[in-house]
């Protein structure tokens, strides 16, 4: 996973990479990143926007 894949910055990416890693949702206040990932096909689920 690159910020490219996304668009976006790269340490909501590296937040993101974690959270896969360790099998959990990652939770943000970030709406456009939110919808970013729920729109993205392997990333979809991974992110719950607060």
């Amino acid at each position: 996973m690159t910020p490219w894949t996304l668009g976006h910055a790269a340490y909501d990416c590296l937040y993101l990479a974690a959270a896969l890693a360790e099998r959990c949702v990652l939770v943000t206040a970030d709406a456009a990143f939110a919808a970013k990932t729920a729109a993205h096909p392997l990333y979809a689920g991974a992110v719950q926007q607060l």
